[in-house]
This record gives structure tokens, C-alpha cells and sequence, in this order.
């Protein structure tokens, strides 16, 4: 054991000149003790940091606000999954089929505005030509009330021919029913268009 320690060697102390650093014979060229102070503390802050995190994602973990696993999702909440994409995919024709119907209403607004252009001035043509008829003193002729007094052979159809009316007109001016008979002697009204 004596001859161990004989072979052993002293360090040297060497000084850098560039910096005021000096080696002990203790630190074997070691990094000096106030930094690997410094590097503790950081290292002991970094572990703290790390402890925390996990501790707060433990929290997040436990009360449920952050999942580690991928959740089921119930059958109906996949088909109304579905049925919005669906949706989703009909938007767009809609939006196109709108914007069509709009152009059709705009075109049909135009249209309908020439056509009320016509109209009035038909409406002022008309006007023009029944104050050209009032001018020239004509006037629609009123109907011929004409009282008849039925006779034995008369029927509802010859005397319609009579005065040129329909046999409709005849029962309707004088409250007959389809299966009533004219009898000799009855007074019916006839409104005849020609005098």
C-alpha cells in the first residue's frame, strides 16, 4: 500500500492569466463551486416546473375536463352527426336554386310592368272609343218587358222560340221549377232583347 501512495502524484495548481480562475488541488480542474450552484438551483427549478405540470394535469385527469381516452359517442349523436353533413351538403344547390327563383322574380316583376303599361293604355282606348259612341248619341236599347198571358197549346219551349229567348231565361225571370207546366191563362214576364 506504500508503494501506491509512492506512485501517486501531487496536482499542480495552474493560473490562467486570461481570467482570475485558479485550480485547487481539490477540484481536479472541476468546474467551480458557486456555478454548479447555480446549475442545482436551475435543476431543482426545471424539477419543480415538471412536478407541477404533472400535478395539474393529474387535477384535469381526475375532474374529468381533459380525457386520456378517445370518448364513445352514442348512436344518436353519430346520426345527427350524419344527418347535419347531410344538410351541409344540401345548402348549396338551395343557395343556387334561390338565386335563380330571384332572377325568375325579377324578370317576372319586369314582364308584369309592361304588361300594366298595355293594360292602361288599352283602358285609355277603350275610354277614347265609348266617348266616341256617347258623342254620336248611342245608346244601348233596355230590354222589352212584355207580359204574356199563356194559351191553351203554349209550352215553356214554343214560346221561348216566340220571342227568341231560351227556355232557362223564361223559368229563371219567372221562379218555375223543371217539372212545373204552363197552364192557359197563366201571366208570365219575358224580358226580350228585340223590341
Amino acid at each position: 500500500m506504500n508503494e501506491q501512495l509512492e506512485d501517486r502524484k501531487e496536482p499542480k495548481v495552474e493560473v490562467n492569466p486570461d481570467t482570475d480562475e485558479y485550480l485547487s488541488p481539490t477540484s481536479y480542474g472541476g468546474p467551480r463551486p458557486s456555478l454548479s450552484l447555480k446549475k442545482m438551483g436551475l435543476v431543482f427549478i426545471v424539477l419543480i416546473g415538471t412536478f407541477g405540470m404533472g400535478f395539474g394535469l393529474w387535477i384535469l385527469l381526475q375532474s374529468g375536463m381533459v380525457s386520456g381516452k378517445k370518448q364513445l359517442e352514442s348512436p344518436e349523436l353519430l346520426a345527427l352527426r350524419g344527418e347535419f353533413q347531410k344538410l351541409k351538403g344540401e345548402i348549396d344547390p338551395l343557395k343556387k336554386e334561390i338565386q335563380s327563383l330571384k332572377e325568375e322574380l325579377a324578370s317576372f316583376q319586369d314582364r308584369t310592368k309592361i304588361l300594366q303599361g298595355q293594360i292602361s293604355a288599352f283602358k285609355d282606348q277603350l275610354s277614347g272609343l265609348a266617348n266616341k259612341k256617347d258623342s254620336k248619341g248611342y245608346k244601348k236599347p233596355a230590354p222589352k218587358v212584355v207580359i204574356y198571358k199563356i194559351k191553351k197549346g203554349d209550352t215553356l219551349v214554343s214560346v221561348a222560340k216566340k220571342f227568341r229567348v231560351r227556355p232557362d231565361d223564361l223559368r229563371g225571370w219567372n221562379r218555375l221549377s223543371l217539372k212545373s207546366k204552363l197552364n192557359p191563362g197563366q201571366i208570365i214576364t219575358i224580358y226580350s232583347p228585340t223590341p
